[in-house]
């Protein structure tokens, strides 16, 4: 048997290969975890898929999907070895060097803009370097005035094309200064003035290998500056984000790429101790800068030959956990928990990933304290119209205790395990109302939906009204939000017991309306049925392309 260490977000299985499984779900019920393996355990080389369906006590409850590499000597942390990886630590060796302004021509040295001279430096000895080994297409969201746009590209001839997308709506709309930097590039530059997030001629780009992210920086930009964008990235490409400083721009990227199943293969970051943070270079790197090598993820290959079982232990937390079944074929692997209480099974064809904190947080009642005041809740959407003004992607919602402490309580409780993270808002009726909460996986929905919110016996229910929020009837999770201000409409509600828990609140128009709301996809109107959604989860709603999602959901803090 040999033992093998467990970091604080993955496990590494190593006898002579390496495989890397994020177990970020179950951190919170584990204390000093260990994981021992058989050590005559044979992989094939290539990537794997596993999926995981976690029942308790007979029930479904979750299931996840996890992709990984097994093969001799793999690198998936730090650095890496990566030919790419390389360089960008050759890059950023010159940048940080005594001598790299002597690396600069003068048109880098005297242009103007945001970017520092060593920054600029940096970005084009990564184009320069790469393009000697294959041609450089070359893209950036936010170039303001040119001035990483043009290092990146000068004196560089292995670039094939530039891509430069702007709005100009901020700093003052430098389009013309940034139009006279660019014209002696003449058709290797493609110049795209629109919404980074409405740009209907995202396909024309191509292969693109190295990507620089310098646009609006929210955690649902960075999220969709992945997403939107990674049909057109290369197989292997290079993805410089800036103002790495802030918590939001560097969760958001790296759950963009999570969730598109891409690999790192090498990452480096420089902070400026902006944000509550330490380390960096001060001014030369601005607010901070993260640079990522990523590689998409191919096909998951067949298992070549049988795999021994082998036996993994989990350790807990000293709680009553139910027992938890996680099977598949054609492999089982079975286990037993150090402390009381948890077992399971696990198969490269099926499994992994088991107990996620949604699931637990219902089945051992783990709560937080019940709240007494108001706070908000910040929803952050994707996928709006492209006639939602800019800046209008969050819809936050106000929740006041007072009115039912009850369901403030269980819809904070859904907020913090991160239930509405991805869920789709797949009912809106125009000064009607708009209604979510069907988990993407209805195996979830189902434990949620069996739970009561009990009303409080001397409550005096809210009066419903236009922009108020409230749980659906039944449902244990599903939110509407009432848009009429038809006194029958609103009378009807009453009427059906609905009692509103919270309000919408936000900047409105002229003609009173939340521009975020406006800007929620409906031309599916009624036209989802809600009953196979809740069965079938999101699957379902593959045919609904356009519908306007969730991406996070979570507590403002105060």
């Amino acid at each position: 048997m040999s033992n093998v260490a467990v970091s604080s977000d993955s496990f590494t299985v190593k006898p002579l290969n390496l495989a890397t499984l994020s177990l970020s779900n179950l951190l919170p019920y584990i204390t000093s975890p260990e994981l021992i393996l058989n050590s005559h355990s044979t992989w094939s080389p290539g990537p794997y898929t596993l999926n995981a369906t976690i029942s308790i006590n007979g029930l479904i409850v979750d299931y996840d999907t996890v992709k990984f590499y097994v093969g001799e000597e793999e690198k998936w942390e730090g650095e890496g070895d990566c030919e790419v990886c390389g360089i960008i630590k050759d890059s950023l060796k010159i940048a940080e060097s005594q001598r790299y302004e002597s690396y600069a021509s003068s048109t880098i040295k005297n242009i103007e803009g945001m970017s520092s001279l060593r920054f600029r430096v940096f970005l084009n000895q990564i184009v320069k370097i790469l393009g000697e080994r294959e041609a450089v297409n070359y893209l950036e969201v936010g170039v303001y005035k040119g001035s990483t746009f043009v290092s990146a590209l000068d004196e560089n001839v292995g670039v094939g094309k530039g891509w430069a997308i702007d709005d100009w709506s901020l700093f003052g709309g430098p389009k013309e200064e940034f139009l006279r930097s660019v014209e002696r590039f003449g058709d290797v530059v493609n110049v795209h003035e629109t919404n980074a997030f409405n740009f209907p001629e995202i396909d024309t780009l191509k292969n693109v290998n190295v990507y620089f992210y310098d646009g609006p920086h929210t955690y649902t930009n960075h999220f969709r500056s992945i997403t939107d964008y990674y049909p057109i990235l290369s197989e292997n490409f290079i993805l410089i984000v800036d103002d790495f400083n802030f918590k939001d721009v560097r969760e958001g990227t790296e759950e963009g790429i999570k969730v598109m199943n891409g690999t790192v293969e090498g990452f480096w970051e420089v902070r400026t101790g902006n944000n509550e943070l330490d380390g960096g270079g001060g001014e030369e790197w601005h607010n901070g800068c993260g640079v990522y090598v990523v590689r998409k993820w191919l096909e998951p290959v067949e298992f070549v030959e049988e795999v021994p079982v082998v036996e993994v232990v989990v350790g807990v937390e000293e709680v009553q956990v139910p027992e938890v079944v996680v099977r598949g074929e054609p492999l089982e692997l079975t286990g037993e928990s150090k402390k009381k209480g948890l077992s399971f099974s696990l198969s490269p064809s099926l499994t992994l990933l088991a107990l996620s904190s949604l699931a637990l947080a219902s089945l051992l009642e783990i709560t937080s304290p019940p709240p007494t005041e108001p706070f908000n809740v910040i929803f952050e959407l994707s996928s709006l119209l492209p006639s939602t003004p800019p800046g209008f992607d969050t819809l936050t919602i106000s929740v006041i205790p007072s009115w039912y402490p009850t369901a403030a309580a269980h819809f904070k409780r859904l907020v913090e395990a991160g239930y509405y993270d991805n869920c789709s808002i797949y009912r809106i009726i125009p000064n009607f109302f708009l209604q979510f909460g069907l988990h993407p996986n209805p195996n979830v929905t189902s434990v949620w939906s069996s739970v009561e919110v009990p009303t409080n016996e001397d409550l005096t229910p809210q009066k419903n009204m236009r922009g108020l929020v409230g749980f659906v009837p039944g449902s244990g999770a599903q939110v509407y939000v009432n848009l009429s201000e038809l006194e029958s409409h609103n009378s009807r509600l009453n009427s059906q017991g609905l009692i509103p828990f919270g309000k919408v609140i936000g900047t409105q128009n002229r003609e009173g309306n939340w521009p975020v709301i406006e800007g929620i996809q409906r031309k599916y109107g009624q036209k989802i049925d809600v009953k196979r959604l809740e069965k079938e989860g999101k699957d379902y709603l593959e045919d609904f392309e356009d519908l306007t999602y969730i991406v996070k959901a979570h507590i403002m803090v105060r």
